[in-house]
């Protein structure tokens, strides 16, 4: 008996699956790059699973946290859930985290679900570009002027203007 036990050690010491160096569980491993995070994320969407998508997108917004791009696919994957309140959650953190082009990316057909919700909206009244307003132009106050013949330049804070004959020069607002 005493044979078999010191046998049966021996052997699993010398296994190269001994039970010490096997793993109790596997459990996925958390992204080491936001990249792998985005690549695992995209892999859930294209098999349809948008809930793993949306969890993945989670973690991984925890996980890299400064990540423009990790926010705005959480945003999509939230609005392809109809989830309007997250996606728009997620989309300001893509914006609080330096997102170029946000208005180009709020056109993304991945929101057109929560499009119209009242979140979203707001949202999108607040993304929308300021409208152009002309101002009239200031008239300056201290101006340097020298005229010679078909020759005008001006100076002043505003900018300047020249006017040689019918060419003009105007780098004024």
């Amino acid at each position: 008996m005493t044979i078999v036990l010191a046998a049966t050690g021996l052997l699993s010491a010398c296994s190269p699956d001994s039970p010490a160096d096997a793993p109790v569980a596997v459990q996925e491993s958390a992204a080491k790059t936001p990249e792998e995070a985005m690549v695992a994320v995209q892999a859930a969407i294209g098999e349809q699973n948008l809930g793993d998508a949306a969890a993945k997108a989670k973690t991984a917004q925890a996980q890299f946290p400064a990540n423009p791009r990790i926010h705005l696919l959480a945003a999509e994957v939230e609005g392809r859930l109809g989830n309007a309140g997250n996606s728009a959650a997620a989309f300001r953190r893509a914006l609080d985290s330096g997102l170029e082009e946000p208005i180009m990316a709020l056109g993304a057909p991945a929101f057109d679900p929560v499009r119209g919700s009242e979140t979203f909206r707001q949202l999108q009244a607040e993304m929308a570009p300021a409208r152009l307003t002309t101002t009239p132009r200031a008239e300056p106050s201290t101006a340097e002027r020298v005229r010679a013949g078909d020759v005008e330049i001006t100076t002043d804070a505003t900018g300047d203007y020249v006017r040689a004959g019918d060419i003009v020069l105007d780098t004024r607002p």
